[in-house]
């Protein structure tokens, strides 16, 4: 278990949707692990990087392009992107943490489900 790497589900669990990688099977002992926790959105999906880095794995060119747009215009600091892929154009985005949520508002990541209570 790695604990230099950021929990997901303590920073961003009480807004965003937390699902598992694959990887981690529904009995796998990597459940336990913050690596392999990810948050998904509509354009793609997030997770831990280290302990201050997340990386946003882009399906779609229009919103890779808009996330570049939007933080800077060009490959800043604290993005990059760090593969483009053969097929449909998909980006592997780095950043730090405190620009998750612009980010994630770009993406259309799944906010968590909250229940409603019920009027008398």
């Amino acid at each position: 278990m790695n604990t230099d790497i950021l929990n997901m589900r303590e920073l961003f669990g009480d807004v965003y949707k937390i699902t598992y990688d694959p990887a981690a099977g529904p009995k796998s002992p990597l459940r336990k692990d913050p690596e392999y926790l990810v948050i998904p959105a509509k354009y793609g999906y997030f997770y831990p990087v280290d302990d201050s880095l997340v990386a946003f794995f882009c399906t779609s060119k229009r919103v890779a392009k808009r996330v570049l747009e939007d933080l800077g215009g060009q490959v800043q600091p604290y993005v990059g992107v760090t593969e483009d892929g053969d097929i449909g154009g998909e980006f592997l985005f780095l950043f730090e943490v405190v620009t998750f949520e612009t980010v994630a508002k770009i993406a259309g990541a799944y906010n968590k489900r909250k229940a409603f209570e019920k009027k008398a």
